[in-house]
């Protein structure tokens, strides 16, 4: 079930949202094809000789690029984002060829894979003596990619649709324009990241992606889309992007082995909250039965007051309901007060459903405060102990509480 009554123009936003996250991952596979950097799988290579049928994650390195690339046309098209390539900023001005067609002729560009779906290596630049003047440029063998000229068209191109695409989004719905942008951020977090980057001003860095400044922008924007995910799709990313921020300020954690595995699988965590329509309770352990009942008492905890309000509320119309019915009208207290109530038109169900109502109500916002807490801590895959882990979404969760209370 959802958790919210989504809003009429859903759809499109959740378009805009993967658009931006493919955008983000087609740059990330390009470069990565572009320095050999993805593994050889011979399980992978075995599939392709026998031309048996892959799974996603089975599919080349090559072919991956290609899907996403047939995710960002196809995307585009739906929203109205593949303008003439003569509108975007350095791209010609052919007015026939569209942000689409320029994408795909940039992709062929790439060099033919071998059988292990890795590009054929770029022969080495021949030496010049330093008394003679440059020769002119060489253009490579056929077949074989400029690998510097190739990236620099390429990211120069999603540079220039970006912008435009930002700028209209903007003109059209601020929810599309939020959701481009959340996608394109979370989804950078992994796919620009170069784990040994140490400077906090290198777009590629730990401390660039994760930093401060991302953080807030990418907090406001799960804000801005409340309405479309609910409370707990909303605690889920946003905390365990608070759990990741710390983790990439400290440079001993981000230097362990594992770190680069735990982030991918973050981030397939986001992508399955936000694009791939997980439920978040989900993420919750059939058998986290001492964490569950560790987030009940948080919950009693923060809901003591309103609970004893709520239960004593109860009570007293409770018995108001009981008078009601029973009590002797010919007693004059109790007929000057019924004539009172009655004269506002209560009745016996009327307060019967009332004390329902108030309970109701503390019950349902324990319910969803106590289920957020489990999945805040659910949610997070950082790289280190579970018992951290639940510390770090507790806090974000903490910090989160008090932004809102100061904010209202």
């Amino acid at each position: 079930m959802s958790e919210v009554e989504k809003p009429v123009d859903a759809d499109a936003v959740s378009n805009a949202l993967r658009l931006g996250w493919q955008i983000a991952e087609l740059r990330g596979r390009f470069w990565r094809r572009i320095n050999t950097l993805d593994p050889v799988r011979p399980q992978i290579v075995a599939l392709t000789r026998e031309y048996a049928l892959p799974l996603e994650d089975e599919r080349t390195p090559l072919e991956r690029l290609y899907e996403t690339q047939a995710i960002v046309v196809a995307l585009s098209g739906q929203l109205g984002l593949d303008f003439p390539a003569a509108n975007l900023s350095g791209q010609g001005n052919d007015p026939d060829h569209r942000a689409s067609t320029r994408l795909m002729a940039l992709t062929k560009r790439l060099s033919h894979p071998d059988d292990a779906g890795n590009p054929s290596p770029t022969p080495a630049p021949a030496a010049v003596a330093a008394a003679e003047p440059p020769p002119a440029p060489v253009p490579p063998p056929v077949g074989v990619v400029d690998r510097g000229t190739v990236w620099e068209d390429f990211a120069a191109f999603v540079f220039a649709w970006d912008a435009r695409v930002q700028d209209q989004l903007a003109a059209v719905s601020y929810s599309q324009f939020s959701a481009y942008q959340l996608g394109r951020g979370l989804a950078e977090v992994s796919w620009q990241l170069d784990a040994g980057v140490s400077a906090a001003d290198d777009p590629h860095g730990w401390q660039f992606l994760l930093g401060e400044a991302r953080l807030r922008q990418l907090g406001r924007l799960m804000d801005a889309l409340s309405s479309y995910f609910g409370p707990m799709t909303v605690a889920a990313v946003k905390n365990s992007v608070q759990a990741w921020g710390k983790v990439a300020s400290e440079p001993g954690i981000t230097a362990r082995p594992d770190a680069i595995s735990k982030l991918i699988e973050q981030s397939h965590v986001w992508r399955n909250l936000l694009i791939g329509g997980m439920s978040a309770q989900t993420l919750i352990p059939d058998h986290a039965e001492a964490q569950k009942l560790r987030g009940l008492g948080l919950v009693v905890k923060a809901f003591w007051p309103q609970l004893i309000i709520g239960i004593v509320g109860a009570l007293v119309l409770a018995v108001g309901a009981y008078l009601l019915v029973t009590a002797d009208v010919t007693t004059k207290e109790i007929g000057a007060a019924l004539g009172v109530i009655g004269s506002f038109g209560i009745t016996s169900a009327a307060l019967i459903a009332k004390s329902k109502e108030s309970v109701l109500q503390v019950f349902s916002r324990m319910r969803l405060l106590y289920y957020t807490d489990l999945v805040s801590a659910a949610a997070a895959r950082v790289p280190i102990t579970e018992k951290s882990t639940r510390a770090f979404a507790k806090k974000a969760n903490g910090q989160r509480r008090k932004e809102k209370s100061e904010g209202g």
